[in-house]
């Protein structure tokens, strides 16, 4: 098979060869020292040939074993051959699936003729993952991508690929009209001309994410968002545009403009600080008419809404004005910090919720004690570094023991409570014939005690993991990440004390 008719181009490096030198010519052994390993070689093809011929007396001496083994293979490989097409369509869709598309199909497609026919399907490309973290794009690596037939791609990830520039960018988009999930987090080449372009490019497209995280994206502008969600916002379910400059300075302008164009919105997100950092960053208090939004988008199911210090405008009146969410399960409102005579709209959100899947309020001053009456089950639950005022510490007893029976994963990392709040909570779980499911915890940081850590571990059965990293209330030699397997050694080190 020649290179140029590879179904990857460049995504299969071939190994180096000396025959595809132009001085290489098989056979030429001028070089005396050429003609010593060329008997050499002889001599080790003989042994070889004698090891063979010993070990295949040795297998027909096995006798019906080897008969057998022998009719297995060649069943085997005659079944292979009729495999149909349509299933090994379907296995190599789920090969590319669960290994990756770079990972799975420059190997198969060298197996056989038929392979390589089959990897070369349009269905075998309905998902396109090519995130930095596994391949790193160039523009032969691009060349080689387009020499494959991507009419039927679904779904499109070049996360990361920040060295891709935007006509090549264009060019792949160009490829797949039916796309369907756009994944361009990080790829700082996106300017707002090929936002523009993408109601041309991709008019069935339903999941966007140009998402940033290393520092705040400025070659967005709001006019070439407001003109994608006015031409495809009905319909977009998922819409990702963290750290975005023109989203964090023109906020009444992105929520108008969803609220006007996108109905069937279910996952939204919009925050402003990097999630992979602890730095503080200043909240921008923004009044929402969340009476006219939530009802616009009544799907939403996922908020990420960390940075904005979204209030109540004080004409509502309180009391009456719960908003009925029905979809949502999962809501991040972090480095919100409202005043403490301002009515923030995280406590109008659960009106309608019993339950959420992830609640994320780190470094706020929310009190989710205060939604006990109506939250009456949460999964997971993320409260880092805390910025509650002395007196609000005791409101985390109140969340995990209205919450302990549901909780799976709770985080509490970089929290230093006074009069032992921390430890407090955490002795919640005290008692052995509960069966706690509570299988994560992560405390990181803080200065919790050996006595809660001890409760924990002795009650909670079904714990997986603990982290105790940097935690100076602790002895020496558990102030580490832990897992279940060394939960016997930690109970010895908490002894200790």
């Amino acid at each position: 098979m020649s290179r140029k008719t590879r179904p990857f181009g460049s995504f299969a490096d071939s190994d180096d060869s000396d025959s595809d030198d132009s001085d290489y010519h098989p056979g030429d052994c001028s070089d005396p020292e050429d003609e010593l390993g060329k008997t050499k070689r002889k001599r080790a093809k003989k042994m070889v040939a004698c090891t063979s011929e010993s070990a295949s007396k040795k297998v027909l001496r096995t006798g019906r074993r080897g008969k057998d083994c022998k009719q297995q293979i060649a069943n085997g490989s005659h079944i292979l051959r009729q495999f149909p097409p349509e299933i090994l369509v379907k296995v190599f869709q789920y090969g590319v699936l669960t290994q990756g598309i770079v990972n799975f199909i420059p190997r198969v497609s060298r197996v056989c003729r038929a392979w390589y026919e089959v990897s070369r399907n349009p269905l075998v490309w309905s998902v396109v993952d090519l995130p930095s973290s596994s391949l790193k794009l160039t523009v032969a690596k691009v060349n080689g991508l387009l020499q494959n037939d991507l009419s039927c791609c679904k779904s499109l990830n070049l996360s990361g690929q920040d060295k891709l520039q935007e006509n090549n960018t264009i060019s792949i988009l160009q490829q797949m009209p039916g796309l369907r999930s756009l994944n361009l987090s990080d790829c700082y080449h996106i300017k707002a001309t090929l936002l523009r372009q993408l109601p041309s490019l991709t008019p069935h497209l339903r999941r966007l994410n140009i998402c940033f995280t290393a520092q705040f994206a400025t070659t967005i502008n709001m006019s070439s968002i407001e003109h994608f969600l006015k031409e495809c916002g009905k319909n977009i379910v998922e819409l990702r545009l963290a750290r975005i400059l023109c989203v964090q300075i023109s906020s009444k302008q992105i929520f108008n403009s969803i609220e006007e164009n996108c109905p069937n919105l279910e996952i939204l997100d919009i925050s402003i600080p990097d999630p992979n950092k602890t730095t503080a960053y200043p909240s921008r208090r923004f009044e929402l008419n969340a009476d006219h939004f939530f009802p616009k988008c009544p799907k939403l199911a996922e908020l990420y809404l960390d940075g904005f210090n979204l209030v109540t405008p004080r004409n509502v009146a309180p009391g009456s004005d719960l908003l009925q969410l029905k979809c949502l399960h999962t809501l991040s409102m972090g480095y919100h910090c409202h005043e403490q005579a301002e009515r923030p709209l995280f406590y109008r959100m659960f009106g309608a919720t019993s339950r959420l899947q992830y609640l994320d309020i780190s470094r706020s001053r929310l009190n989710p004690s205060l939604l006990t009456s109506q939250l009456k089950h949460v999964t997971e639950l993320v409260m880092r570094d805390m910025n509650w005022r002395d007196a609000d510490h005791s409101s985390l007893f109140d969340c995990i023991e209205a919450w302990k029976h549901s909780l799976v994963r709770l985080d509490l990392s970089f929290n230093m409570m006074v009069d032992g709040g921390l430890d407090a909570a955490l002795l919640v779980y005290g008692d052995r014939r509960e069966k706690y499911p509570l299988q994560s915890l992560d405390v990181k940081y803080s200065n919790v005690t050996a006595t809660s850590i001890q409760s924990v571990v002795q009650n909670c059965s079904q714990l997986q993991e603990i982290d105790l990293t940097s935690c100076r209330e602790l002895p020496r030699g558990c102030k580490h990440f832990i897992v279940k397997k060394e939960f016997k050694f930690l109970e010895k080190c908490l002894t200790r004390i």
